[in-house]
């Protein structure tokens, strides 16, 4: 939530910025109306069971067996979580791991207290 809630602070920004002394308000509040109105989009949580992996034991796809969206590729991933589109979780133990973009193109779980919430452990396919 703080990376979209820091988007819509640089919109509102570049925003008041490009925009003459007496547009600026009404520009705000055209960039308000449409950060609030993608803040309000459901968020859907999907559940990661298992990886694919290349050669060089990279994930290039998130997996739930089952699920119409698995085999989801890393692209679309990083994509979906991006724009808070949908969130991908680890659940191993009582508690979930969500998945994260790092370094802007990578895929890693949450820090917790279990390996086995680790998207690198988790069964290939």
């Amino acid at each position: 939530r703080m990376t979209t809630i820091h988007a819509i602070m640089s919109r509102i920004v570049t925003a008041g910025r490009a925009c003459g002394h007496s547009y600026y308000f009404a520009s705000i509040a055209r960039v308000a109306h449409r950060a609030i109105r993608q803040l309000r989009r459901p968020t859907v949580d999907r559940r990661v069971k298992a990886t694919q992996k290349d050669k060089n034991g990279n994930i290039i796809a998130l997996c739930n067996p089952g699920e119409s969206w698995s085999p989801l590729s890393k692209r679309e991933a990083l994509k979906d979580i991006k724009s808070a589109k949908r969130s991908y979780y680890v659940h191993e133990l009582p508690q979930k791991a969500y998945v994260r973009v790092v370094s802007g193109n990578s895929l890693q779980t949450t820090a917790d207290k279990s390996s086995s919430n680790n998207l690198d452990n988790l069964p290939t396919l």
